[in-house]
């Protein structure tokens, strides 16, 4: 398929939740578009579901690599196994 142009119409009908004053739009086939803010919230929430342990808004010391898993040292806080 090759890339066409919405009119308003289509734009709301594929995209109901944008505001009514959308003119128009560029269909592009198979293009995909991330918000960059939800993509580490995303990694957060699976990495907790698998049983990782998430600290927001805490510096690290260093993060090494030990025997397939990742060890964190942060400063007056606890430490990773």
């Amino acid at each position: 398929e090759e890339c066409r142009r919405l009119n308003a119409e289509e734009l709301l009908t594929l995209e109901p939740q944008l505001a009514t004053s959308a003119q128009a739009a560029l269909l592009v086939p198979g293009e995909t578009t991330v918000d960059p803010g939800l993509v580490p919230l995303a990694f957060a929430a699976d990495a907790h579901r698998c049983g990782a342990h998430v600290w927001e808004r805490t510096a690290q010391a260093s993060i090494e690599e030990v025997c397939g898993a990742w060890r964190l040292r942060l400063p007056g806080l606890l430490q990773s196994p």
